[in-house]
């Protein structure tokens, strides 16, 4: 089972309790992850990639998990399954290119991202990463967990 249906599964069992967007989200790409959508597929290979990459090859580099592999969860990797695993029939190409992702302080967003960045810049050619944020600081941030 994908990461994605089984967090979808997790969401309808009230095991997880999210905004009632995310399960409208996951509600409506189940079809294509069931192969069940015209236009769209799931690639379970691309879709899975990710989160191999980052936990294979991305460590923590603070704090008491300092030098630990990075470890996603099921909410993280069901969402990169999504972005890169759900792809249109016609063009093979992917159908989802942007990622909103809202999240508290304190919650592993700079740490994720520098995975996200490097994984990018290894797997698409010519890509570029960019971070941007409200402060200079916190774009080092990112910066610093990729280096």
């Amino acid at each position: 089972m994908s990461y994605a249906l089984e967090y979808l599964d997790a969401i309808r069992t009230g095991e997880i309790v999210v905004s009632r967007r995310v399960r409208q989200f996951y509600e409506q790409v189940e079809p294509i992850l069931k192969d069940e959508d015209p236009n769209y597929y799931f690639d379970e290979k691309a879709g899975s990639k990710f989160s191999e990459f980052a936990e294979r090859f991305c460590r923590q580099s603070k704090g008491e998990w300092n030098s630990e592999p990075l470890e996603l969860m099921l909410f993280q990797k069901a969402k990169y399954e999504v972005l890169f695993g759900v792809k249109e029939r016609d063009t093979g190409l992917r159908r989802f290119r942007e990622v909103f992702d809202l999240r508290g302080r304190k919650n592993g967003k700079s740490t994720e991202n520098a995975a996200l960045g490097l994984y990018l810049s290894l797997e698409e050619p010519g890509a570029e990463v960019y971070v941007a944020a409200t402060i200079r600081a916190q774009a080092m941030r990112v910066w610093e967990e990729s280096r």
